[in-house]
Formats: C-alpha cells, sequence, structure tokens
C-alpha cells in the first residue's frame, strides 16, 4: 500500500518536470551582440525626420512672427496719394496748390458758410473768433510773465505727438514772443486745425510772427488752440512730418473753412491774420 501511494506522487512531479523541459524549448535566445547595434541603427533611422519634414517644421516656427511683422509694417505703412486722394477735400488743396504755382501768392482755398468759394493768401480772424475768457484773465496779469504764462498755458488743450523724432513744443510764449505781446493789447483768437483727408500722422507747427508756438498733430477730429495775437500779428503753420502723400492741414473760423495747399516737410504757409 505504501509503495503504491509513493508511486502516484512521484508521478505528477515527473509530468511537472516534462513540461518544463518542453516548454523551454519554445523559448527565443535573445540576440546576439552583434546585431545590437543594427538594430539601434535601425530605430534611429525611422525616427529621424526628413528634409521636407524638417522644412515644414521650421516654416510652422517662422510663419507666426513673420505674418505679425506683415501685419504691423502695413499698419505703420505711411498714407500714399491714392488714399489722401479718396478724400472728398483733396480737391481744395490741390486748387489750392494750383492757385500759389500761379500766383505764388494766393495759398489757401476758402469755403466760406455760405458756400462762397475763393483763393486767398490768409483767413482773417474777427470779433466771433476771439477768447474773450482768456483774453480778460491774460490782460489782468501781463505784467507778470509767470502768471500771463499760466493763463496761456491753461486755454490749450492737450497736445499729443505720437512721433517721438519730432521735437514738439507746447504752446508757449517764447523770449521773442513774450516781447511782442505782454506789452501790448494782446486779444486770444480760436484756432480750429484740422486734417481734412486721409488722417495719417501729419505734423505742423504753429508760427507766430515767424516763431514756434505750437506742435500739432493733425486729426480729423480737429484741435482748438487759443493765440494770442493783435494787429501787427500773422500765424502760419510750417510743415514737420508727412504721413504720406502730403500734408493736408485745414483750419475752421467763424467765416469759413480753409484749405491750405498740400505741404512738404518744412514747407511754410502764412494762415491767419487778425481782420482790420
Amino acid at each position: 500500500m505504501e509503495l503504491q501511494q509513493q508511486s502516484n506522487s512521484v508521478e505528477p512531479a515527473l509530468m511537472g518536470v516534462s513540461h518544463i523541459s518542453s516548454s523551454a524549448t519554445d523559448l527565443e535566445l535573445p540576440p546576439s551582440r552583434r546585431s545590437k547595434p543594427n538594430a539601434v541603427a535601425s530605430k534611429h533611422n525611422a525616427a529621424e525626420p526628413t528634409t521636407s519634414e524638417n522644412t515644414g517644421n521650421l516654416w510652422r516656427q517662422l510663419s507666426a512672427p513673420l505674418l505679425g511683422c506683415v501685419l504691423l509694417a502695413y499698419w505703420l505703412m505711411p498714407s500714399t496719394p491714392a488714399e489722401e486722394g479718396a478724400s472728398p477735400n483733396w480737391t481744395h488743396h490741390q486748387q489750392a496748390v494750383a492757385s500759389f504755382e500761379s500766383s505764388q501768392d494766393n495759398g489757401l482755398k476758402f469755403l466760406t458758410t455760405d458756400g462762397q468759394e475763393s483763393m486767398v493768401n490768409c483767413l482773417e480772424l474777427t470779433s466771433a473768433d476771439l477768447d474773450q475768457a482768456t483774453t480778460h484773465d491774460f490782460q489782468s496779469v501781463r505784467w507778470d510773465a509767470r502768471r500771463a504764462e499760466q493763463v496761456l498755458k491753461g486755454a490749450q488743450p492737450e497736445l499729443n505727438v505720437d512721433d517721438a523724432q519730432v521735437d514738439a513744443v507746447q504752446p508757449v510764449l517764447s523770449e521773442g514772443l513774450r516781447a511782442d505781446f505782454l506789452n501790448r493789447d494782446t486779444q486770444f483768437y480760436h484756432l480750429f486745425l484740422f486734417d481734412s483727408c486721409y488722417q495719417d500722422g501729419d505734423v505742423v507747427d504753429v508760427l507766430i510772427n515767424g516763431r514756434r508756438f505750437a506742435t500739432v498733430q493733425l486729426t480729423n477730429s480737429g484741435v482748438t488752440l487759443s493765440v494770442p495775437m493783435n494787429s501787427a500779428s500773422q500765424i502760419s503753420v510750417q510743415g514737420v512730418s508727412d504721413g504720406g502723400g502730403g500734408i493736408t492741414v485745414a483750419c475752421r473760423t467763424s467765416q469759413g473753412e480753409g484749405f491750405v495747399r498740400v505741404l512738404s516737410e518744412g514747407e511754410e504757409q502764412l494762415l491767419a491774420v487778425v481782420a482790420r
């Protein structure tokens, strides 16, 4: 009986050994060391991008910055004569140019409030253009140069010039202008300046008797200055920066609108005097 039991217990063990032996013959042997470099190289070659893939990746990296530069350049690009010419007021400026070239005098086209047109050498400011409040305040302190300067500055709008290369001046009485106005019966007049065509960043200097009074960047909405004047005063504008296609400055008074001939940088045009 004991021998039979031992025989039965040995048989399963032998079966297990047989199973292990047969399974061992099915195991794959690892590749030899000589095959490893080839396998690694094959894997490397498969992952290496092609020339066209490299070009595509480079283009994707550069396309966004390039597009941004193109859009920025277009936004900063000066206006062309065609853009200026698209404005209905461009004709007025061109007619002023033709008038000045033929006469060397009449450099403005004047449109009165009742629709009359004429070529003139300057505009005339009347009592309807007076800044009476500033005139009163200035007259009361004109013997004190510091206080008179404060009155003048307080009557002006905020003037901003975007072009950092422009030597802009805020409304001020220079030494020469002080001699002209602090010792005389000075009156202040409203002067409304605007860009009558394409708003492209045109900049002008406003001169009083040939001296710089203020630097104005022209816009379509315009800006109103309060300018000190007397019977001998002359106001002119001088081109400082052309946004493109020529500097197109216009002036509005109580009598109508004056369109200055198209100016280049550095050119000067008489603009207004006090009516006599």
